[in-house]
């Protein structure tokens, strides 16, 4: 394996936009208008169907925290069995990047949609404990699909507001993430009801998927009004240590809200009131989002990272110590700020080929793979509410060594400018 590098993306030359076929002569102002309305009908149609789609993958990842004690009660699980549902979701998440990996642009928006469908139908009918695991693979690798196509599009066809547009994308995943827990509140707590509305909701936003689009090809010739695909982007070269971050700090936020709220209930906390929180924590985690709206292109994207992974574990530490839920709820917005800042950093340090997107979020899966699994089983062995030490200590491990590599990935990672 090659040493890890943190190469800048270079600068796409820039100079009078031209037609596909005049010969390289400028475009007209009829031309130019045509491109213009072109762009920002292909980015209407973007947000259109890319928040919605976010909000639903939030809604799913959130309903698991609070569903696990009632699966673990319906199917006689012990607390290292209940960490299998979050890796069969991060799992089928990785298959399916896998695919795009091999076979780059050929799953659009309304496969994943499908597919997402498809597994929250399985969890809720499943009568046994292996299809509801297949059912959470399919929803895992639905929502990596919609969360690839979307957050790429998004950071291509937005150019300069793209960190910003992407953390809007990503803000949206949070409020599916609030709606998720007070909807399992609103109807009883019953993971069939809760599930069987997942499965319709995907299905209803099939047509908005297939009109809104979603590859960052079309995206660029509507941006550049040309009727060509954008030059070769180039060898694929991932960059491993970034990779290796991102992949540490999704496990962390995956293994906080799958698991927070079982944790919760070992430190005393009722179900209820362990829903009420997780909805509490995402509502910070939403915030948090919404904030890097406003910081990026502020604040260098891996010193929001590094920050943000520093406050995850410094709460998880002080939940640790007895501060339980007061200490649970806000670290939602530092856990919130992970994702977004690290495919910012990590997409400019590897350039615009076709499988860097997912690559990076083929990264962040094997983390969510490997270490809620990893925290279940010591949580089995120490008691539930050891989680919370766990995940003190790896995150502010993970943001001592962002700290250290601050200078040089945001020299490296910093946006080029004309």
């Amino acid at each position: 394996m090659a040493a890890c590098r943190w190469p800048a993306l270079t600068a796409r030359p820039r100079g009078p936009t031209t037609v596909a076929g005049t010969g390289g002569r400028p475009r007209s102002g009829k031309a130019a208008g045509q491109g213009m309305r072109g762009a920002l009908a292909a980015q209407a149609g973007l947000v259109a169907a890319g928040l919605p789609c976010l909000i639903l993958a939030g809604m799913a990842q959130a309903l698991y925290g609070p569903s696990l004690p009632v699966f673990a009660r319906s199917h006689a699980l012990e607390t290292s069995q209940l960490g299998l549902l979050l890796a069969a979701h991060w799992g089928g998440g990785a298959s399916a990047i896998a695919l795009m990996v091999l076979a780059p642009g050929r799953l659009p928006p309304r496969a994943g949609l499908a597919v997402f469908a498809a597994g929250a139908a399985a969890i809720a009918l499943g009568p046994v404990w292996w299809a509801m695991l297949a059912g959470a693979a399919a929803i895992g690798a639905g929502g990596a699909i919609l969360s690839t196509v979307y957050n790429r599009s998004f950071l291509a066809l937005f150019a300069a507001r793209g960190p910003a547009m992407v953390a809007l994308l990503n803000a949206m995943f949070g409020l599916g993430a609030i709606i998720g827990p007070l909807a399992w509140v609103a109807l009883g707590q019953d993971p069939r009801a809760a599930y069987l509305g997942l499965a319709l909701l995907a299905a209803l936003m099939l047509p908005l998927a297939a009109a809104g689009g979603g590859g960052p090809r079309p995206a660029a010739a509507a941006l550049s009004g040309a009727a060509t695909l954008p030059p070769d982007p180039g060898r694929f070269l991932p960059n491993w240590g970034i990779l290796a971050f991102g992949a540490v700090a999704v496990g962390l936020e995956a293994s906080l809200a799958g698991l927070g709220p079982t944790a919760l209930i070992a430190l005393g906390t009722d179900e209820a009131r362990s829903a009420e929180l997780m909805s509490l924590f995402f509502l910070a985690f939403l915030a948090g989002r919404l904030l890097l709206v406003a910081l990026a292109g502020r604040v260098p994207a891996f010193t929001l990272f590094a920050l943000s992974v520093a406050g995850l574990g410094l709460l998880a530490l002080a939940a640790a110590l007895g501060a339980g839920a007061v200490a649970f709820v806000p670290a939602g917005a530092f856990v919130g700020a992970v994702f977004p800042t690290y495919f910012v950093v990590a997409a400019r340090l590897m350039g615009a080929h076709p499988r860097v997107a997912p690559a990076i979020m083929s990264a962040g899966l094997a983390g969510g793979i490997l270490l809620p699994p990893a925290l279940t089983l010591a949580m089995a062995q120490l008691g539930d509410g050891v989680l919370f030490a766990a995940v003190a200590g790896v995150a502010l491990a993970t943001a001592l060594a962002a700290l250290l590599r601050l200078r040089a990935v945001n020299g490296a990672a910093a946006p080029v400018r004309a």
